[in-house]
């Protein structure tokens, strides 16, 4: 079938392919069912599929390649590289470059803030969090409240400049969390510079200047990898319940979050807060599940070049013996 092609046959049926090998319907329907566990028509439409990508593959291959050869910036040649990735369906695989422009880069490493979180949800910029003594929670600005602009940039530029830097994987759920963080870092910069902030609230629309002020954590540098700035908190919320948060899944932090749960691990509740956290390292992020896990399950499964590659949990000695509550739901 593959070597002639016969599936491009649009009236090819299993009467036709028998009459064509001068066989039975029979035993060809039982040597297809025995050996590659389809029907014919499973059979002929994985053919036809294939062959379709394949066709549309070619034709992308065709056109990139004229693209990438004329390229005539290190921004434009990557750019590219990212836009073939998006249209031949490799969800899971980005480039980044030396100098490249997005500003989230920048504004990633930033050690000033302004104490409070925001989010993008049904199209609008919402404060979910202002932090006690921050320079937000002096300002007034309470949960709730839209945000119309920071520094001028709007829910429009978010989507605008979210389309221009496309990172995978490529899905619904990442670019929420993309517009979340290009939100979010906007509020970021040096300590002591001016943040302006326009917001809707329910005593009416306000302007607010406020003066960032140093966060707690540090900027973690890894070649290749953008900056990033670590957060990290460990503390009681209630009697009984510990709370855990951290921005992003490094190998810097997890002695701390490895230590956090340990110390935690006796309560009442534990929440681990993963709001606005992008994700990160496997290793870190497996070593965080085996705390957590209570028995050995598949957490990760790959194909490659050889063969199959299962990732199992590992839980630890010790692990959390009750329900383990996140922040939006316990399982």
């Amino acid at each position: 079938m593959e070597i002639e092609k016969i599936f491009k046959d649009n009236t090819l049926s299993l009467t036709k392919l028998a009459d064509k090998l001068n066989i039975s319907t029979h035993i060809i329907s039982q040597v297809i069912n025995e050996n590659l566990q389809k029907s014919f028509y499973e059979l002929l439409s994985y053919h036809r599929i294939n062959e379709a990508k394949n066709l549309l593959n070619n034709k992308i291959k065709e056109t990139y390649r004229t693209k990438i050869e004329t390229a005539k910036t290190e921004e434009e040649f990557y750019g590219l590289l990212n836009e073939m990735f998006f249209q031949f369906d490799v969800l899971h695989l980005g480039v980044f470059y030396p100098n490249m422009p997005d500003p989230l880069f920048e504004l990633a490493g930033k050690e000033g803030g302004a104490g409070l979180q925001i989010r993008v949800i049904e199209n609008k910029i919402v404060v979910i969090t202002v932090k006690n003594n921050s320079p937000a929670k002096v300002a007034g600005i309470k949960r709730g409240d839209i945000t119309l602009s920071v520094d001028g940039f709007t829910f429009k530029n978010i989507v605008e400049e979210s389309e221009k830097y496309k990172y995978p994987p490529y899905n619904e759920r990442n670019i929420i969390s993309n517009y979340h963080l290009r939100a979010q870092y906007r509020t970021y910069g040096d300590g002591g510079d001016p943040l302006q902030l326009v917001l809707e609230t329910m005593e009416g629309p306000k302007n607010i200047e406020l003066v960032r002020t140093e966060r707690e954590g540090k900027v973690i540098l890894v070649d290749g990898v953008p900056p990033n700035f670590l957060e990290f908190e460990s503390r009681f919320i209630n009697p009984g319940i510990g709370y855990i948060r951290f921005n992003t899944f490094a190998p810097d932090l997890l002695d701390k979050i490895i230590n956090a749960v340990d110390e935690l691990m006796d309560t009442k509740g534990l929440i681990i807060d993963l709001r606005d956290n992008p994700g990160g390292f496997f290793q870190v992020r497996k070593a965080l599940a085996d705390k957590l896990a209570l028995n050995s399950s598949l957490l990760w499964s790959q194909d490659g070049e050889r063969g199959r590659n299962d990732v199992y949990l590992e839980p630890a000695e010790k692990t959390l013996q009750r329900k383990n509550c996140g922040v939006s739901r316990c399982e």
